[in-house]
């Protein structure tokens, strides 16, 4: 299960440089409203996926400390 998580946010981090390397060419209006939508979105799902990360290890960090 670890490493599902894992694939997805390899996997969401490369589709966010991927947008991002497209939005810094030439782009209408519209399309590019879209993409920083969606950036915005995958900024947030990979940083809830960071944070979620760090408290694990944090708990785990701790749990040793104790031992």
């Amino acid at each position: 299960m670890a490493k599902k998580n894992a694939v997805d946010f390899e996997k969401g981090l490369a589709e966010l440089e991927a947008l991002v390397t497209r939005m810094e060419g030439e782009m209408p209006l519209e399309e590019a409203i879209a993409a920083y939508e969606e950036g915005v979105k995958l900024h947030k799902a990979l940083s809830e996926a960071l944070q979620a990360s760090e408290k694990k290890l944090q708990t785990l960090s701790g749990a040793r400390e104790g031992e």
